[in-house]
């Protein structure tokens, strides 16, 4: 099952965006305002927060960075908040898959086409989880039992989020089903697991390596090759499964952003995404650090937002 969702190239792009000198050099004259469509202590915000902190420190800006939490309608508040603001380049969107499966099944009537992106700062991983104290001690004690169970072991999860998106490829793959739990965000995952309400999530590596220490069991990762933080957990395509599934983190203007101030910010993620302290940071939260801008970028996106649309129905609540 090889899709645009395993498709990742690190590394930085080389179209660039064109500089208009002196409208370019007057902006920002007051802060960038970042918003976050997620709750605090989530991979979005802890994404947006590491890369910010770096821009400020760095002064890569002529004002600093504000992340700006907008926890509500599942991403969709916050995704409408951006769209609808003045395409002047101070109020910008950090987000994931989560904005094109928001279009894709239809609790947003616009999608990625609705902004203008910025850049991609690299990717996180996911873990298939479940309690420290579980009986399935692997991934493969946690399949069997699932393809046993008539009504499907119970799952947290996010209707229509990234890590319902996971699970859809991941049962399909291993022909096991699921009763999905809608709980929302990793925090109430986690809640969700260790009070015995459901018995299996997904885990981005962010925040399984925030909350391993809580009661929580990975049984396997999502990813090309094995974590180097996690280095016994296995791979699932180790396990015969041909599934590989990053969540790639963009940052979006408004469309008809002016081309010189996209360019401004793009210029400042792509210096501080080059320093190796930020590389580490970013490494030691479980993300994979890269970038990319410009017309690859675009072509991403759009690729896999076509994989998720073809999942839409099945990723509805309704």
């Amino acid at each position: 099952m090889r899709t645009a969702f395993g498709t990742w190239l690190a590394g930085a792009a080389l179209v660039l965006s064109p500089h208009l000198a002196s409208p370019a050099a007057a902006f920002p004259d007051k802060p960038v305002q970042v918003v976050v469509p997620y709750g605090a202590g989530g991979s979005s915000d802890i994404v947006a927060r590491t890369i910010v902190s770096a821009i400020n420190d760095m002064a890569l800006l002529s004002h600093p960075m504000v992340v700006i939490n907008v926890n509500a309608g599942a991403g969709a508040v916050g995704f409408q908040r951006v769209k609808d603001a003045e395409a002047d380049g101070y109020e910008i969107l950090v987000s994931h898959i989560g904005l094109l499966v928001s279009g894709a099944i239809g609790r947003t009537d616009f999608g990625p086409e609705a902004y203008d992106a910025i850049a991609e700062t690299g990717s996180i991983n996911i873990v298939s989880a479940t309690k420290s104290d579980s009986r399935f001690d692997n991934f493969e004690d946690f399949v069997s039992a699932a393809k046993e169970s008539a009504g499907g072991i119970a799952e947290a999860s996010s209707i229509g989020g990234s890590v319902h998106l996971a699970s859809l490829l991941l049962s399909t793959a291993a022909g096991y089903d699921v009763r999905i739990v809608h709980t929302g965000g990793g925090a109430n995952r986690l809640q969700s697991l260790l009070g015995g309400h459901t018995r299996h999530t997904f885990f981005s590596t962010a925040e399984y390596l925030n909350f391993r220490e809580s009661g929580v069991r990975a049984l396997a990762i999502l990813a090309p090759e094995r974590h180097p933080d996690l280095p016994d957990l296995p791979t699932v395509r180790e396990l015969g499964y041909d599934v590989s599934f990053r969540i790639s983190y963009w940052w979006f203007a408004p469309n008809d952003t002016p081309e010189d101030r996209m360019a401004v910010l793009a210029d400042a993620f792509e210096t501080a995404l080059a320093d190796t302290d930020l590389q580490q940071t970013l490494r030691d939260r479980g993300l994979v650090p890269g970038f990319r801008r410009g017309d690859g970028l675009d072509a991403s996106i759009e690729a896999i937002y076509a994989d998720v649309k073809s999942y839409g129905s099945q990723l509805s609540p309704n």
